[in-house]
């Protein structure tokens, strides 16, 4: 094989049952120690290992080369249990970040999977289809294969054979007729920095079966700005640093990436680097990233909730039906966050874990902040009713896991107004005129319910300085005459 030279790690699993050591066929003779693995007839007269959750095989050497290019090939299939049915990939960056994919493979049916990393690309297969790509903010430091299984402390599945090599690996599948072949080249292949604001060029061509396509930019370093002809280096105040900006055709399955490095600063720099904006998520006034918990995907937010059902009437003799339209209603949003968290070791992971979950159970609905600006902030009241459910690996050092929490907003449609309070302002005075009820919660975990009528005038005394985001939810199209000594931020959210 023209890798062969390349290959780090090497075990075959076609072994007799009570086998406790597999062979690391490699150069590296990583062999791996089999704990609580049994092994069982698998494809064509060939023993494979069998996972049932409890069992690992632990391999002590590092020998793959995860802030490298490396290429992971595996013949597995994996067994679905209760409710846990899927299977997927998490590549973890530093300590704060995890770029995580759940692959659509068949279950319980043997195949070939692959992970090709190339520089901050990364590219998973099954059975030579490309399933996902990822384009890394930054090198890696560990990865890992999920499922969504809870009842176990690790996977479920056959293993025949695996295998990795220190070098990026093309797979090819034969491709299907009427596919589209996309092709992109560039140059140079690196560029090097050495002033702040220094802008170089490069040359991106791209086609689609021959012939030229657009370019687009999937990914660049935060000190850099980019466009598809040319790379801007911000000021930088401290040491060296380095990154890569990856292009691709537009709607393109390849991609290329140009390598890049920016000199260390000389002495002071007056232009101080912009900082890339954040979102920020808090419950209760809390940021998630108190327990190293982040939000990968947000579903739900600012969707509109369904529609209550209107009055409809069928009459025997007229074709469909008669709806009443007016007044429309909508029902409680769900709001959806699949996030990860983080931990040193399984006690820290436990001990954080236990602490954000305790929020749930305070008396009365939770704060949900979403800092998509610090003046514009996105404000609901929610509850979680169907509880977290964490898929987690366990682990001494670092331990990642992922859920998805399910919140209810029951009061979706409101007003939000904010409220400094200093140590003259302490009062915040609102005045509405409304034929329906409203609840007021007023951003320091208290509220006010069933405002209503003619120029009622509502005021709550703050106990501390600070900015205040009040919330006032209800039948926000039905209320007239609003007045208020804050400031109107969303006035319909």
């Amino acid at each position: 094989m023209a890798y062969e030279n390349n290959l780090v790690l090497d075990l075959n699993f076609d072994l007799p049952a009570g086998t406790t050591t597999v062979i690391d066929s490699s150069l590296s003779q990583a062999n791996g120690n089999v704990v609580n693995c049994a092994f069982v007839a698998g494809e064509g007269g060939h023993n494979c290992i069998q996972f049932d959750g409890q069992g690992y095989v632990e391999i002590s050497e590092n020998v793959i080369p995860v802030a490298e290019d490396f290429t992971l090939l595996a013949r597995l299939k994996y067994k679905p249990l209760g409710s846990g049915t899927k299977f997927g990939f998490s590549a973890t960056v530093g300590t704060s970040a995890s770029n995580e994919v759940w692959l659509a493979i068949p279950a319980d049916t043997w195949g070939d999977l692959a992970v090709v990393k190339e520089d901050l690309t990364l590219r998973i297969y099954w059975d030579a289809e490309l399933l996902e790509t990822v384009y890394l903010p930054a090198q890696p430091s560990g990865f890992a294969f999920l499922q969504d299984i809870l009842s176990t402390e690790y996977g479920v599945g056959n293993i025949a054979t695996a295998k990795a090599y220190n070098v990026a690996i093309p797979i090819e599948a034969e491709p299907e007729p009427g596919d589209p072949v996309y092709q992109i080249t560039v140059q140079p292949t690196a560029l090097s920095f050495t002033a702040a604001g220094q802008t170089k060029s490069f040359v991106a061509t791209a086609t689609k079966d021959g012939q030229p396509v657009a370019v687009e930019v999937v990914s660049k370093p935060a000190w850099a700005t980019a466009t598809t002809s040319s790379v801007t280096a911000q000021a930088n105040a401290g040491g060296a640093r380095t990154g890569s900006v990856v292009l691709r055709p537009v709607s393109g399955d390849v991609s290329a990436s140009i390598a890049l490095s920016q000199a260390a600063a000389t002495g002071t720099n007056p232009d101080p680097v912009t900082p890339t904006p954040t979102l920020n998520y808090y419950i209760d006034g809390t940021n998630f990233k108190a327990w190293n918990i982040f939000v990968s995907e947000s579903i739900g937010l600012l969707d509109r909730p369904k529609l209550k059902a209107p009055l409809k009437i069928a009459w025997d003799n007229y074709h469909g039906e008669v709806v009443d339209l007016r007044d429309k209603r909508v029902e409680a949003r769900d709001i959806t966050l699949n996030c990860f968290m983080y931990a040193d070791g399984k006690l820290d992971f436990v001990t954080k874990l236990n602490t954000f979950l305790d929020v749930f159970q305070r008396n009365g609905t939770q704060r949900l902040t979403v800092e998509i600006d610090p003046e514009k902030p996105l404000i609901y009241e929610v509850y979680n009713e169907s509880g977290i459910s964490i898929a987690k690996r366990w682990n001494d050092d670092l331990m990642v896991g992922t859920f998805s929490l399910k919140l209810t907003e029951p009061e979706p449609v409101k007003r939000i107004v904010k409220f400094t309070r200093t140590s003259t302002a302490t009062t915040h005075i609102i005045t509405l005129s409304s034929n329906t009820a409203l609840t007021i919660y007023w951003g320091d975990g208290t509220k006010t319910e069933d405002v209503f009528g003619d120029n009622v005038t509502v005021t709550h005394t703050y106990a501390s300085n600070g900015d205040y985001f009040t919330e006032i939810a209800g039948v926000i199209e039905d209320i007239k005459d609003f007045s208020t000594n804050g400031i109107i931020v969303w006035n319909k959210l």
